[in-house]
């Protein structure tokens, strides 16, 4: 599933088996916009921004 990403902010750190981030990315997979882990983003690696998506928090809203 192909998902649109508007930007990108730290938060908390999620754990998920070898992943790790305290990246979250706000996402739009069909309204409303949500907020996912970048854990269960493709890209990025632990504890790094998602390449390509904005760290701008204007770009939320």
């Amino acid at each position: 599933m192909y998902v649109t990403a508007y930007c990108q902010n730290t938060g908390d750190t999620v754990k998920d088996g070898p992943y790790e981030n305290n990246y979250w990315v706000q996402v739009d997979a069909g309204r409303p916009r949500g907020w996912i882990s970048a854990v269960y983003v493709r890209g990025g690696g632990n504890y790094n921004p998602i390449p390509g998506v904005s760290e701008n928090v204007e770009d939320c809203f």
